[in-house]
């Protein structure tokens, strides 16, 4: 497990990753963790659960990171052309 966190004002944002994540993942979830809860007008315990699940899922599933989509479409091109070239 990796931890990354973010001291900001009065409060402490937080992240557990696995290893391996992109750290670029972990702070971007922070950042944007801090500025929609800020976002909020006098939070209740509910909203404040509602937001952290939902970046969660978010920030949860690859298919969101946008490096790693373009990874994957890269990856998905080379295995064409590497099928392509096997076929002449």
């Amino acid at each position: 497990m990796e931890f990354h966190y973010k001291y900001s004002g009065s409060f402490v944002y937080f992240c557990v990753a696995k290893v391996g994540t992109p750290k670029r993942v972990c702070w971007t979830f922070i950042d944007e963790l801090e500025t929609e809860f800020l976002k909020l007008n006098n939070p209740k315990e509910k909203a404040i659960r509602d937001l952290i699940k939902t970046k969660l899922n978010f920030y949860n599933d690859p298919n969101n990171d946008q490096i790693t989509r373009l990874r994957n479409k890269v990856d998905d091109v080379k295995d064409v052309m590497i099928d392509n070239i096997g076929t002449f």
